[in-house]
């Protein structure tokens, strides 16, 4: 996408994986997103508003010393904050487009 080609390498790596993921784009090569994937976290948001944690990457869990998967993500902030996730969130969905904070 335009403007893409500031991003991290590893950003513009998991981006093409989300695409590849949704099917609106072919599966990144070898050497791009799975070398990340220890890298990162997925959220769900649920109907009644939690974004539980469903994935939390090897190297996060070394960083924060212990696994956050089924921890509430919205937890982590304060409402103003929340407000520029849930933004993020909305976003994402209305593209059918991964999200990144960078």
């Amino acid at each position: 996408m335009l403007g893409e080609e500031t991003f991290h390498p590893d950003t513009r790596a998991l981006l093409a994986y989300g695409r590849a993921l949704a099917g609106t784009a072919e599966a990144p090569k070898k050497g791009g997103a799975d070398q990340v994937l220890e890298r990162l976290f997925v959220l769900e948001r649920m109907s009644d508003g939690r974004l539980p944690i469903r994935t939390f990457g090897t190297e996060l869990i070394d960083i924060f010393g212990r696994d956050l998967r089924e921890h509430d993500f919205q937890r982590f902030f304060l409402a103003p904050d929340l407000a520029l996730v849930n933004a993020l969130i909305d976003s994402c969905t209305a593209a059918g487009e991964p999200g990144s904070c960078v």
